[in-house]
């Protein structure tokens, strides 16, 4: 006796990218699997992006699965993923980040290990797609760009369950996979959480929850990232570091000594004079018209051919005055904390 497989929903939130979501949706429209069980719901974060508009009708030209718009005005990835959660239909949601190109065999692998493990969150692994490499090497900061997300991924702490699955601590949502009526149970993403951490808070609420957080290494997808200059990396450093304060203000007692935001929160009178020191030279070196001229500075020098090493250096430099910059901005969104903060 057959079983149905259960139907299907992609929630794509995206902002202003139609050459690298007609690439997303392309893959998509690969996918082996029934097209009425299918969905795909397009969450642009921007009621004014007229050419994703224009790349979403031609998509549903050439896909057999049906692809619904969810317009919303500028309000965040929380958010754009829960509206397009509140119009799914599927019994399986899909939450894919817009440069994220899947397998034809994506949602297959997916459903599989979930019959593995039952009612769990579940994202597979990512890797830079060709075009991103190549884009990356043709630059000084590529190789660094590349070692960076290498150390990413050796950082995060998983146990091996077998065949490929791990038990991960937390799980990003470039590609991630619940039941639908799971994700309503836990609250959806939180929608206070500007950018870059909501996926972590969500995994932390469902860890509390009981559910298994799986990571399945055989889930392979291709990443066509955007962020490819050191502009633009300093850039989602720093509003990375926004959510992060955003994140862990839900969590004081858990987060309070984060080296983070020991070294980059508010000037405490228990700061060491060492620190104390440093947040002083980070507050007048991150002012934006320092920043700019930085990166010119830096561009001048890697034309000149600085040693790899003096290079690395200063993109390391300059990266952590924008995450300090973002910290910062971080604190006035949600308040400086009541207490010092203390390693």
């Amino acid at each position: 006796m057959s079983v149905t497989p259960p139907a299907v929903s992609f929630v794509v939130p995206t902002f202003r990218r139609p050459e690298i979501l007609e690439r997303t949706l392309a893959g998509l429209a690969g996918v082996d699997y029934p097209a009425e069980l299918m969905e795909v719901l397009v969450v642009p974060d921007d009621e004014h992006d007229h050419r994703s508009a224009m790349v979403l009708e031609r998509a549903r030209e050439q896909a057999t699965c049906e692809i619904i718009g969810v317009v919303r005005r500028k309000a965040g990835a929380s958010a754009a993923r829960n509206a397009g959660a509140k119009r799914a239909r599927g019994e399986i949601l899909f939450f894919l980040d817009d440069d994220m190109i899947v397998a034809t065999d994506h949602v297959r692998r997916h459903l599989h290990t979930r019959e593995r493990f039952g009612d769990c969150v579940l994202n597979g692994a990512r890797k830079f797609a060709p075009e991103t490499i190549a884009e990356l090497s043709r630059t000084p900061f590529g190789p660094f760009r590349i070692g960076l997300e290498r150390g990413y991924k050796q950082a995060v702490r998983m146990t091996d369950l077998g065949a490929g699955c791990f038990a991960a601590e937390r799980l990003p949502s470039y590609d991630l996979s619940i039941r639908r009526a799971s994700f309503w149970r836990l609250g959806g993403f939180d929608e206070d959480i500007p950018f870059g951490w909501e996926d972590q808070e969500f995994s932390l609420r469902a860890e509390q929850a009981g559910m298994p957080l799986i990571h399945d290494d055989t889930i392979r997808s291709l990443h066509h990232d955007w962020c490819t200059t050191l502009r633009m990396f300093c850039v989602r450093q720093e509003h990375g570091a926004q959510g992060f304060v955003a994140f862990a203000h839900k969590y004081p007692t858990r987060f309070e000594t984060h080296p983070l935001l020991v070294e980059n929160g508010p000037r405490s009178r228990r700061d060491p004079f060492r620190r104390a020191s440093k947040k002083a030279a980070k507050a007048a070196l991150s002012r934006r018209p320092l920043l700019w001229a930085s990166l010119w500075g830096i561009r001048v020098l890697e034309r000149i051919g600085v040693s790899k090493r003096q290079i690395e250096r200063m993109y390391t430099a300059i990266v952590g005055l924008y995450i300090f910059r973002g910290i910062r901005t971080g604190y006035r969104m949600v308040g400086t904390p009541s207490a010092p903060l203390t390693p």
